[in-house]
Order: C-alpha cells, then structure tokens, then sequence
C-alpha cells in the first residue's frame, strides 16, 4: 500500500514540475494572443509549389481548423512542398506555431520527433518568398516554435525539401509530412 502511495506521489511532482516547466514557456496575458492563422481569423491555409499532390482527408485547410485531430500531409516523392497560410489583407507577425502530428501516436515509437528542422520559414514579399531569419524553439519535439523579428505580409509558410526522417525513406508513414496546425501570432504565444 506504501509503494502505491509513494509512486502516486512521485507521479502527481513530476506531471505538477511538468506543467510548471510548460507555463513557462506562455505569454502571462492569453487575452491578447490570437492565432491569426485560423479560418475564423480570415486566414486560407493553401500550398503554392507546383505539382504537389492534395491527399483526400489532409487537404491544406486541415492546418487551421483548429483542431489537432486532422492534418495536411505531404509525401516524400512529391517534395519540395510547401504549406503556409494566407491572408486578404496584410498582418503583422513575430510568431508561427507548427504542430506537427505526433509520430509516438501512430506507433512510430517516441524516437521520432515529426518536426522539420530543415524546414525553410518564408513570408511574401510581394514578388518572391523571402526567407525569415528566426529562432527556432522545440525543434526535437512535435511542436516547432519560430520567433522573428516582426514583418507584414499577406502570406507565410514553410518549405519542405526533405522528409522528416531521411534515414527512414524506406518507411513510407516515416516519411511523411503531417502538420496538424499552422499558427500564426503577432506577438508571441511564449516566452523567448
């Protein structure tokens, strides 16, 4: 009975450490953050690379719905690929938000971070993407998050040119691009 005790514990510090360890990474005042990448925030999520395929069920809108349950997804003989997120009047940003879905939940084991570290952040220039000098947190997790400094464009997205794990290309799920949401914020949603 003391061991059960002990391991409820021990199990109650580390989640209540985990969480002090994650609200850290927030901005204190959630009132003023709104993901300007979201439909009802009037942004189209939509890929702009020729001859990408869209896969029925992972069309780019699945990116931002709002929901982690659906996804865009790209497969690896059909890169480079973009997704990215595009407004009808110009927005001022410092922030994107990529949720990548989560390869331990499709069995792939915990070693697979779905994150795209060699993913390449642009935003429209009015003629060509440019590329955003940014800071990347959370790279090795499913959560990809980019800091820079503020710019005003009517689009933004990341570029795909390789798959998410190379020394998998023999795995087809491995391989795979699976964003679950695309977000977009003026100021940040965490702490630098």
């Amino acid at each position: 009975m003391m061991n059960s005790h002990a391991s409820i514990l021990r199990r109650a510090a580390l989640l209540a450490a985990a969480l002090l360890t994650t609200t850290t990474l927030f901005s204190a005042d959630f009132s003023q953050v709104k993901n300007l990448a979201l439909k009802a925030m009037d942004g189209t999520a939509t890929s702009w690379e020729p001859g990408v395929p869209v896969i029925p069920g992972h069309e780019p809108n699945k990116a931002n719905d709002g929901s982690l349950r659906s996804y865009w997804m790209a497969r690896p003989e059909a890169l480079p690929a973009d997704l990215g997120v595009e407004w009808p009047a110009p927005q001022t940003i410092s922030s994107v938000v990529v949720r990548y879905f989560d390869g331990h939940s499709r069995g792939l084991g915990p070693d697979v971070a779905r994150t795209q570290q060699w993913a390449l952040l642009q935003y429209w220039g009015g003629r060509q993407w440019r590329d955003i000098d940014a800071r990347l947190f959370g790279g090795d997790t499913s959560t990809a998050r980019y800091i820079f400094t503020p710019i005003t464009t009517t689009r933004v997205r990341l570029l795909f040119t390789e798959p998410p794990d190379p020394e998998f290309r023999h795995v087809p799920a491995r391989a795979e691009i699976d964003v679950c949401e695309f977000e977009a914020y003026r100021d940040p949603p965490f702490v630098q």
